[in-house]
């Protein structure tokens, strides 16, 4: 039995758990209700994909990871049709096209859709769009100046967009990004955790090292297991489980390189795997 399955288990069946939320949001109309309403396009979607993960590392055979991550391309894919995109507004529910919010919005939206449909489906991820999902974020990034950057979403979502460019296996990109002249006072312990590793492999050819960093294995490690939420608060406030899968996913890049990438199977043991 693997770390999680006694945790998630519970939380399925619990009063206010899974089970409830799910039966909540069907009673409310299901997961585009309110759409028009809906100021944060990725809110949504990325919600989903959190608790799908969540149910994954019970099994991605459950038909519950199924509901939410058909919840996850259902609500993504909505968002990557809607107008508001193209519409620029000081009313959010009426325009999401509002820099510097977008075009980082639109990309955390594409990259959610491309690692969801990557999971449902076992199939390899796209790096190429991945890079461009990344390549949104980051354009945001640019443009955030003074108290626009000086906060945790800005820096977040960038460090979002960084570990997307590792995943995608674009090191070089990663490490121009971690390096740009501003300051990471409110992601400090993930941005010098990100670069260390970036910094050792790129120094070499790119998959040299068959093993991760020291220091990154020792944060992974450290955050896997179910009673790790206030470790993952020390480097990010980021959705935990998609965190989670975004660090395994980084581990797997670096250990196999761009062979079969990723092998899902062996992504979720790496989160779920007994204790060590």
């Amino acid at each position: 039995m693997n770390i999680w399955s006694v945790h998630v288990s519970k939380d399925i069946t619990k009063q206010d758990g899974i089970l409830d939320a799910i039966a909540a949001v069907e009673e409310n109309g299901g997961p585009l209700s309110s759409w028009e309403r809906l100021s944060i396009p990725e809110s949504r979607p990325q919600r989903y994909f959190d608790s799908a993960i969540k149910i994954a590392l019970l099994s991605p055979e459950h038909e519950i990871f199924s509901k939410y991550i058909d919840w996850t391309i259902d609500t993504a894919s909505k968002a990557l049709d809607d107008e508001r995109f193209s519409v620029n507004s000081d009313n959010l529910q009426k325009g999401w096209m509002n820099p510097p919010f977008y075009p980082a919005n639109h990309g955390k939206v594409r990259a959610i859709k491309l690692l969801a449909t990557a999971l449902a489906k076992r199939q390899s991820i796209n790096d190429v769009e991945l890079m461009n999902a990344a390549h949104e974020i980051f354009e945001s990034s640019k443009i955030s100046k003074g108290s626009a950057w000086n906060n945790s979403v800005a820096q977040e979502n960038h460090l979002y967009a960084v570990r997307l460019s590792i995943i995608s296996g674009n090191f070089d990109e990663a490490l121009r990004q971690l390096t740009i002249k501003k300051g990471f006072k409110f992601s400090e312990n993930l941005q010098k955790l990100l670069l260390s590793v970036t910094a050792s492999i790129t120094g070499e050819s790119n998959y040299a090292d068959p093993l991760p960093s020291k220091p990154f294995e020792d944060c992974f490690q450290a955050i896997r297991p179910p009673s790790a939420d206030a470790n993952i608060k020390a480097f990010t406030l980021w959705e935990k489980h998609c965190f989670r899968l975004e660090m395994a996913l980084i581990r797997e890049r670096i250990r196999n390189g761009g062979i079969d990438f990723p092998d899902w199977g062996a992504t979720l043991d790496a989160i779920n795997g007994p204790d060590r």
